[in-house]
């Protein structure tokens, strides 16, 4: 795998412990979150200044979630993730994921 020579942007949405997931999750649950898309998803990213990436999922039933694959050994217990809402979204950082099974960084 080959590192990403092109700066990434900071998660804008990492500062969940304080605030920082709020208005993108009040407004994904009421429905009219239009640009979901930035937020939910694996996304590259710069998180306390590690490169990695930044993984949400919506999981309502689930108990728990873990990312998986060929990085990680398949091991679900590398990258469990954290509910970081009531209504089930999940998130997790793998720091130091390149470049694995089409998940690219864009050049947006």
């Amino acid at each position: 795998m080959q590192k990403n020579s092109k700066p990434l942007k900071p998660d804008l949405f990492s500062d969940n412990k304080n605030g920082g997931n709020d208005l993108p999750l009040y407004l994904f649950h009421q429905g009219t979150n239009y640009s979901a898309y930035d937020f939910m998803g694996a996304h590259f990213t710069v998180r306390n200044g590690k490169n990695g990436v930044v993984f949400r999922v919506w999981a309502p039933k689930a108990d728990r979630v873990s990312v998986v694959g060929d990085f990680n050994g398949w091991n679900a217990d590398a990258n469990i993730m954290e509910r970081i809402s009531d209504g089930g979204v999940f998130e997790t950082f793998v720091e130091n994921l390149y470049a694995c099974h089409g998940l690219f960084p864009s050049e947006a």
